[in-house]
Protein backbone atom coordinates (compact mmCIF):
# COMPACT_ATOMS: atom_id res chain seq x y z
CA UNK A 1 0.00 0.00 0.00
CA UNK A 2 1.33 3.24 -1.08
CA UNK A 3 1.68 6.76 0.91
CA UNK A 4 -0.85 8.10 -1.64
CA UNK A 5 -3.22 5.56 -0.89
CA UNK A 6 -3.06 5.52 2.64
CA UNK A 7 -3.43 8.99 2.63
CA UNK A 8 -7.08 8.80 0.79
CA UNK A 9 -8.07 5.77 2.34
CA UNK A 10 -7.67 7.97 6.00
CA UNK A 11 -9.01 10.98 4.44
CA UNK A 12 -12.40 8.99 3.03
CA UNK A 13 -12.93 7.51 6.54
CA UNK A 14 -12.07 10.88 8.57
CA UNK A 15 -14.39 12.50 6.54
CA UNK A 16 -17.79 10.23 6.95
CA UNK A 17 -16.65 10.45 11.08
CA UNK A 18 -16.12 14.63 10.74
CA UNK A 19 -19.34 14.96 8.59
CA UNK A 20 -21.49 12.86 11.24
CA UNK A 21 -20.06 14.46 14.01
CA UNK A 22 -20.93 18.35 12.32
CA UNK A 23 -24.33 17.34 11.31
CA UNK A 24 -25.55 15.50 15.03
CA UNK A 25 -23.66 18.22 16.73
CA UNK A 26 -25.92 21.04 14.88
CA UNK A 27 -28.83 18.86 15.70
CA UNK A 28 -28.09 18.15 19.08
CA UNK A 29 -27.41 22.03 19.90
CA UNK A 30 -30.34 23.12 17.96
CA UNK A 31 -32.46 20.71 19.54
CA UNK A 32 -31.24 21.71 23.17
CA UNK A 33 -30.95 25.28 22.62
CA UNK A 34 -33.80 26.18 20.15
CA UNK A 35 -36.29 23.65 19.64
CA UNK A 36 -36.51 19.56 20.40
CA UNK A 37 -39.19 19.48 18.42
CA UNK A 38 -39.49 17.52 14.60
CA UNK A 39 -38.60 20.72 12.61
CA UNK A 40 -35.37 21.22 13.78
CA UNK A 41 -34.26 17.84 12.41
CA UNK A 42 -36.33 18.76 9.23
CA UNK A 43 -34.11 22.19 8.91
CA UNK A 44 -31.17 20.74 9.29
CA UNK A 45 -31.13 18.22 7.53
CA UNK A 46 -32.39 20.51 4.46
CA UNK A 47 -29.92 22.98 4.48
CA UNK A 48 -27.42 19.70 5.25
CA UNK A 49 -28.22 18.37 1.72
CA UNK A 50 -28.48 22.06 -0.03
CA UNK A 51 -24.97 22.34 1.20
CA UNK A 52 -23.79 18.84 0.07
CA UNK A 53 -25.14 19.57 -3.57
CA UNK A 54 -23.66 23.14 -3.45
CA UNK A 55 -19.91 21.44 -2.65
CA UNK A 56 -20.92 18.98 -5.81
CA UNK A 57 -21.56 21.44 -8.22
CA UNK A 58 -18.94 24.39 -7.24
CA UNK A 59 -15.21 23.90 -7.27
CA UNK A 60 -14.36 24.64 -4.10
CA UNK A 61 -10.95 24.32 -2.71
CA UNK A 62 -10.47 21.44 -0.32
CA UNK A 63 -8.79 23.02 2.79
CA UNK A 64 -11.47 26.14 2.58
CA UNK A 65 -14.15 23.56 2.66
CA UNK A 66 -13.32 21.87 5.57
CA UNK A 67 -12.15 24.64 7.95
CA UNK A 68 -15.02 26.94 7.10
CA UNK A 69 -17.33 23.92 7.78
CA UNK A 70 -15.49 23.73 11.23
CA UNK A 71 -15.47 27.51 11.72
CA UNK A 72 -19.37 27.84 11.19
CA UNK A 73 -20.34 24.84 13.47
CA UNK A 74 -18.21 26.30 16.43
CA UNK A 75 -20.20 29.65 15.73
CA UNK A 76 -23.82 28.45 16.18
CA UNK A 77 -22.07 26.66 19.16
CA UNK A 78 -21.08 29.26 20.64
CA UNK A 79 -23.46 31.42 19.96
CA UNK A 80 -26.61 28.92 20.78
CA UNK A 81 -24.62 28.34 24.04
CA UNK A 82 -24.73 31.97 25.14
CA UNK A 83 -28.17 32.94 23.88
CA UNK A 84 -30.08 30.53 23.93
CA UNK A 85 -33.99 30.65 22.36
CA UNK A 86 -33.40 33.54 21.10
CA UNK A 87 -35.43 34.64 18.55
CA UNK A 88 -32.83 35.32 15.99
CA UNK A 89 -30.84 32.22 15.99
CA UNK A 90 -32.42 30.21 12.90
CA UNK A 91 -31.25 32.87 10.83
CA UNK A 92 -27.81 32.69 11.87
CA UNK A 93 -27.81 28.86 12.11
CA UNK A 94 -29.32 28.92 8.52
CA UNK A 95 -26.03 29.89 6.47
CA UNK A 96 -23.66 28.20 9.16
CA UNK A 97 -25.36 24.71 8.37
CA UNK A 98 -24.94 25.36 4.59
CA UNK A 99 -21.50 26.14 4.85
CA UNK A 100 -20.69 23.26 6.48
CA UNK A 101 -22.41 20.50 4.37
CA UNK A 102 -20.04 22.01 1.38
CA UNK A 103 -17.17 19.05 2.41
CA UNK A 104 -19.81 16.53 2.36
CA UNK A 105 -20.43 17.60 -1.58
CA UNK A 106 -17.06 18.62 -2.48
CA UNK A 107 -15.45 15.42 -1.02
CA UNK A 108 -17.63 13.22 -3.50
CA UNK A 109 -16.72 14.97 -6.29
CA UNK A 110 -13.30 15.14 -5.76
CA UNK A 111 -13.03 11.25 -4.99
CA UNK A 112 -14.93 10.20 -7.71
CA UNK A 113 -12.86 11.99 -9.96
CA UNK A 114 -9.35 10.78 -8.48
CA UNK A 115 -10.98 6.85 -8.08
CA UNK A 116 -8.83 4.66 -10.63
CA UNK A 117 -8.87 0.89 -10.88
CA UNK A 118 -6.51 0.58 -8.07
CA UNK A 119 -9.14 2.25 -5.67
CA UNK A 120 -12.18 2.34 -7.12
CA UNK A 121 -15.18 4.48 -6.32
CA UNK A 122 -17.23 1.84 -4.69
CA UNK A 123 -14.58 1.09 -1.57
CA UNK A 124 -13.99 4.68 -1.38
CA UNK A 125 -17.59 5.70 -0.58
CA UNK A 126 -18.22 2.52 1.40
CA UNK A 127 -15.16 4.07 3.95
CA UNK A 128 -16.52 7.44 3.93
CA UNK A 129 -20.33 5.50 5.08
CA UNK A 130 -18.33 3.07 7.48
CA UNK A 131 -16.65 6.56 9.04
CA UNK A 132 -20.29 8.43 8.85
CA UNK A 133 -22.12 5.25 11.12
CA UNK A 134 -19.32 5.37 13.82
CA UNK A 135 -19.72 9.33 14.11
CA UNK A 136 -23.35 8.93 14.39
CA UNK A 137 -22.67 6.22 17.04
CA UNK A 138 -19.73 8.73 18.72
CA UNK A 139 -21.82 11.77 18.84
CA UNK A 140 -24.57 10.00 20.84
CA UNK A 141 -21.82 8.27 23.02
CA UNK A 142 -19.29 11.51 23.66
CA UNK A 143 -22.81 13.53 24.97
CA UNK A 144 -24.23 11.26 27.25
CA UNK A 145 -20.55 10.35 28.39
CA UNK A 146 -18.82 13.58 28.27
CA UNK A 147 -20.76 16.29 27.98
CA UNK A 148 -21.58 19.08 25.41
CA UNK A 149 -18.40 20.19 25.31
CA UNK A 150 -17.81 17.02 22.99
CA UNK A 151 -19.70 18.62 20.70
CA UNK A 152 -17.50 21.14 20.24
CA UNK A 153 -14.31 19.62 20.48
CA UNK A 154 -14.97 16.05 18.46
CA UNK A 155 -15.67 17.98 15.19
CA UNK A 156 -12.65 20.61 16.02
CA UNK A 157 -10.47 17.71 16.40
CA UNK A 158 -11.44 15.63 13.07
CA UNK A 159 -11.30 18.58 10.91
CA UNK A 160 -7.66 19.50 12.22
CA UNK A 161 -6.42 16.18 11.29
CA UNK A 162 -8.65 16.42 8.21
CA UNK A 163 -6.58 19.56 7.38
CA UNK A 164 -3.25 18.00 7.84
CA UNK A 165 -4.25 14.83 5.52
CA UNK A 166 -5.45 16.79 2.89
CA UNK A 167 -2.06 18.86 2.55
CA UNK A 168 -0.61 15.92 1.64
CA UNK A 169 -3.68 14.98 -0.73
CA UNK A 170 -3.18 16.16 -4.72
CA UNK A 171 -7.19 17.27 -5.06
CA UNK A 172 -8.18 17.98 -8.90
CA UNK A 173 -9.42 21.75 -7.57
CA UNK A 174 -11.34 22.38 -10.50
CA UNK A 175 -13.17 18.93 -10.59
CA UNK A 176 -16.69 19.27 -10.12
CA UNK A 177 -20.22 17.31 -10.47
CA UNK A 178 -20.98 19.34 -13.48
CA UNK A 179 -18.04 18.35 -15.08
CA UNK A 180 -18.33 14.27 -14.40
CA UNK A 181 -21.85 15.02 -15.28
CA UNK A 182 -20.94 16.24 -18.63
CA UNK A 183 -18.58 13.65 -19.01
CA UNK A 184 -20.78 10.53 -18.23
CA UNK A 185 -23.60 12.04 -20.23
CA UNK A 186 -20.89 12.41 -23.41
CA UNK A 187 -19.75 9.04 -22.93
CA UNK A 188 -23.17 7.16 -23.36
CA UNK A 189 -24.67 9.45 -25.45
CA UNK A 190 -24.38 7.86 -28.56
CA UNK A 191 -26.61 4.51 -29.27
CA UNK A 192 -23.38 2.77 -30.52
CA UNK A 193 -19.95 2.76 -28.79
CA UNK A 194 -17.23 4.99 -29.99
CA UNK A 195 -14.04 3.07 -31.37
CA UNK A 196 -11.79 2.68 -28.39
CA UNK A 197 -9.38 -0.06 -30.15
CA UNK A 198 -6.28 0.28 -27.84
CA UNK A 199 -3.31 1.05 -30.09
CA UNK A 200 -0.50 -1.56 -30.43
CA UNK A 201 2.56 0.04 -31.42
CA UNK A 202 5.47 -2.11 -31.67
CA UNK A 203 6.51 -3.63 -27.70
CA UNK A 204 9.99 -4.15 -28.95
CA UNK A 205 10.16 -0.85 -29.88
CA UNK A 206 8.82 0.41 -27.65
CA UNK A 207 11.16 -1.55 -25.15
CA UNK A 208 14.02 -0.56 -26.81
CA UNK A 209 13.52 3.04 -27.49
CA UNK A 210 10.38 4.41 -25.54
CA UNK A 211 10.51 2.71 -22.07
CA UNK A 212 14.72 3.83 -21.87
CA UNK A 213 13.18 7.44 -22.16
CA UNK A 214 9.89 7.02 -19.83
CA UNK A 215 11.67 5.61 -17.28
CA UNK A 216 13.94 8.20 -17.42
CA UNK A 217 11.83 11.00 -17.38
CA UNK A 218 8.18 10.05 -16.07
CA UNK A 219 8.93 6.94 -13.51
CA UNK A 220 9.87 8.75 -10.37
CA UNK A 221 7.78 7.84 -7.32
CA UNK A 222 5.71 10.48 -6.54
CA UNK A 223 4.82 10.69 -10.52
CA UNK A 224 4.27 8.10 -12.76
CA UNK A 225 6.34 5.46 -10.68
CA UNK A 226 2.70 5.71 -8.21
CA UNK A 227 0.86 2.98 -8.20
CA UNK A 228 -2.22 5.03 -8.11
CA UNK A 229 -2.03 6.80 -11.12
CA UNK A 230 -3.60 5.73 -14.03
CA UNK A 231 -0.29 6.42 -16.27
CA UNK A 232 2.77 3.81 -14.81
CA UNK A 233 5.93 3.23 -15.02
CA UNK A 234 7.82 0.72 -13.30
CA UNK A 235 11.68 -0.78 -13.65
CA UNK A 236 15.11 -0.03 -12.69
CA UNK A 237 16.55 2.41 -10.52
CA UNK A 238 12.72 3.79 -9.99
CA UNK A 239 10.10 1.73 -7.97
CA UNK A 240 9.64 -1.64 -8.73
CA UNK A 241 6.98 -4.75 -9.26
CA UNK A 242 7.14 -7.77 -7.40
CA UNK A 243 6.85 -11.22 -10.97
CA UNK A 244 4.23 -13.72 -9.93
CA UNK A 245 6.05 -16.12 -7.59
CA UNK A 246 8.62 -13.81 -6.89
CA UNK A 247 9.01 -13.94 -2.69
CA UNK A 248 10.29 -10.18 -2.47
CA UNK A 249 10.84 -7.23 -5.15
CA UNK A 250 13.96 -7.18 -7.07
CA UNK A 251 16.94 -4.73 -6.81
CA UNK A 252 17.04 -1.85 -7.26
CA UNK A 253 19.19 -1.51 -10.53
CA UNK A 254 18.09 -5.56 -11.48
CA UNK A 255 17.07 -5.65 -15.10
CA UNK A 256 13.09 -5.15 -15.94
CA UNK A 257 11.31 -7.89 -15.05
CA UNK A 258 8.49 -8.91 -17.36
CA UNK A 259 5.58 -7.84 -15.80
CA UNK A 260 7.04 -4.07 -15.21
CA UNK A 261 7.46 -4.12 -19.34
CA UNK A 262 4.10 -5.08 -19.69
CA UNK A 263 2.73 -2.87 -17.50
CA UNK A 264 4.51 -0.04 -18.88
CA UNK A 265 3.85 -0.85 -22.42
CA UNK A 266 0.21 -1.60 -21.57
CA UNK A 267 -0.11 2.01 -19.83
CA UNK A 268 1.97 3.86 -22.50
CA UNK A 269 -0.40 2.34 -25.27
CA UNK A 270 -3.58 3.15 -23.56
CA UNK A 271 -1.89 7.23 -23.48
CA UNK A 272 -2.29 7.26 -26.90
CA UNK A 273 -6.11 6.33 -27.50
CA UNK A 274 -6.54 9.86 -29.44
CA UNK A 275 -8.35 9.02 -32.88
CA UNK A 276 -5.81 8.90 -36.38
CA UNK A 277 -2.88 11.06 -34.71
CA UNK A 278 -0.72 9.84 -32.39
CA UNK A 279 0.77 14.22 -31.66
CA UNK A 280 -2.88 14.53 -30.24
CA UNK A 281 -2.86 11.46 -27.69
CA UNK A 282 -2.40 12.52 -23.67
CA UNK A 283 1.19 10.73 -24.01
CA UNK A 284 2.81 12.89 -26.69
CA UNK A 285 0.58 16.12 -25.60
CA UNK A 286 0.69 16.71 -21.89
CA UNK A 287 4.82 16.27 -21.52
CA UNK A 288 5.15 19.52 -24.09
CA UNK A 289 6.27 23.31 -21.87
CA UNK A 290 2.48 24.63 -21.26
CA UNK A 291 0.51 21.73 -21.75
CA UNK A 292 -0.94 21.71 -18.54
CA UNK A 293 0.85 18.65 -16.87
CA UNK A 294 1.69 18.95 -13.28
CA UNK A 295 5.20 17.00 -13.35
CA UNK A 296 6.80 20.67 -13.76
CA UNK A 297 10.45 20.45 -12.23
CA UNK A 298 11.98 22.75 -9.72
CA UNK A 299 12.92 25.24 -12.80
CA UNK A 300 8.93 25.64 -13.72
CA UNK A 301 9.96 23.63 -16.92
CA UNK A 302 7.80 21.18 -18.20
CA UNK A 303 9.00 17.26 -19.01
CA UNK A 304 9.81 18.68 -22.87
CA UNK A 305 10.34 21.90 -23.74
CA UNK A 306 9.30 21.54 -27.25
CA UNK A 307 8.51 18.63 -29.92
CA UNK A 308 12.63 18.49 -30.88
CA UNK A 309 13.67 17.25 -27.85
CA UNK A 310 15.09 13.92 -28.54
CA UNK A 311 13.42 12.04 -25.97
CA UNK A 312 10.21 13.48 -27.16
CA UNK A 313 11.04 12.26 -30.48
CA UNK A 314 11.96 8.86 -28.92
CA UNK A 315 8.31 8.39 -27.93
CA UNK A 316 6.95 10.42 -31.21
CA UNK A 317 8.91 7.63 -33.28
CA UNK A 318 7.50 4.83 -31.39
CA UNK A 319 3.80 5.90 -31.75
CA UNK A 320 4.55 5.80 -35.21
CA UNK A 321 6.63 2.99 -35.49
CA UNK A 322 9.67 4.53 -36.48
CA UNK A 323 13.28 3.74 -35.17
CA UNK A 324 14.63 6.99 -33.93
CA UNK A 325 18.71 6.12 -34.40
CA UNK A 326 21.24 8.03 -31.49
CA UNK A 327 22.34 9.90 -33.84
CA UNK A 328 19.08 11.67 -35.13
CA UNK A 329 18.09 12.21 -31.76
CA UNK A 330 21.22 14.55 -30.63
CA UNK A 331 19.78 18.05 -31.06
Amino acid sequence: MTSSSSTARAIAWLTGLHLALLQFGYLLTGQMHLSSGYLTYAVVTFLWILGCVAGLWLAVPTTPAVALGVISYALVFAVFNLEPFAPWLPWLAAPCVLVSGLWAGRFFAVALARAGEDDASGPVFARENTGFTLGIVATFLGYVLCGRWFLLLAPAITGALLLVLLRRWRAPRSTTALGLLALTLLSSACDEPADTTLPAPDRALFERQAYPVLLRDCGFGGCHGDPDRYFQVFGPGRTRLTPPGEPELPGHFDPPNEVERTRSYDRARAMLTAGADPLQSPLLRKPLEDAGHRGRDVQGRNVYRSRSDPGYLALEGWARGVAIDAEEEAP
